[in-house]
């Protein structure tokens, strides 16, 4: 088993319990994390979970080691671009929210703002969804493309 495979399994752990614990709403996701008591479980826990999946779906598609088609380097470059973003969205929801609780509350300006809160409520949907949606129409283009490949 090569690296790239053992990735994608630990990514899919990583993600599995991450999503068990977030579903569950285990009392372990209001504890703070140790060293940063202002952090608590939970977003640490559904950080992990938002760069698994990115990380798991890209690892996982062979086709993208090394991309040789041109939809293989547009997926690469898009599942490391959502590979990014995910990495990303703890300082952005911080920026968004203004703590690391992401809890908004109403503000004048912009951040802690009801605005603020639908920017982070539709992103991080956005960060969830997208790695489905670009590794669905990955499988889709891989498809349609084998079934031209096949006939004469």
């Amino acid at each position: 088993m090569n690296a790239r495979v053992v990735i994608a399994f630990f990514s899919v752990g990583v993600l599995s319990a991450s999503a068990f614990l977030l579903v569950t709403a285990s009392p372990l996701l209001s504890r703070g994390v140790p060293g940063i008591e202002s952090m608590p479980m939970g977003t640490l826990i559904a950080w992990l979970g938002i760069v698994a999946l990115p990380l798991g779906i890209y690892s996982a598609l062979g086709g993208l080691h090394p991309p040789r088609r041109a939809v293989d380097r547009a997926t690469s470059a898009i599942m490391k671009a959502l590979l990014t973003l995910a990495v990303a969205w703890v300082p952005i929801s911080y920026g968004l929210s203004g703590n690391l609780a992401f809890t908004f509350e109403r503000n004048a300006g912009f951040r802690g703002s009801e605005n603020a809160l639908f920017c982070f409520f539709y992103g991080t949907i956005g960060l969830v969804l997208a790695p489905l949606v670009v590794m669905l129409l990955y499988g889709a283009a891989s498809w349609l493309s084998r079934g031209k490949d096949a006939r004469p």
